[in-house]
């Protein structure tokens, strides 16, 4: 089992499954899962501590939400064609 060991963390935790439950649903609310996104990525960079292993989970965020965002704009790209 996975201890929280921070404010930060449950922070976190809870925007993950924020974003998770909604892009998940239909159709997706992309104001609010952008919302989301902005605050975890605020959480993660503010956050940050010098340790690798938050440096890694900084880039699997940003990551996630280029992948988003490059699907958003396939997905737009799409409708307009």
């Amino acid at each position: 089992m996975y201890i929280l060991e921070s404010n930060h963390d449950l922070a976190m935790q809870s925007l993950r499954l924020a974003i998770d439950i909604h892009l998940q649903s239909s159709p997706i609310n992309g104001k609010y899962v952008s919302r989301c996104y902005h605050s975890l990525v605020q959480l993660v960079l503010h956050g940050q501590a010098a340790e690798e292993a938050e440096q890694n989970e900084s880039w699997k965020v940003l990551n996630k939400v280029l992948d988003l965002m490059d699907s958003v704009a396939k997905v737009r790209h799409n409708y307009v064609q």
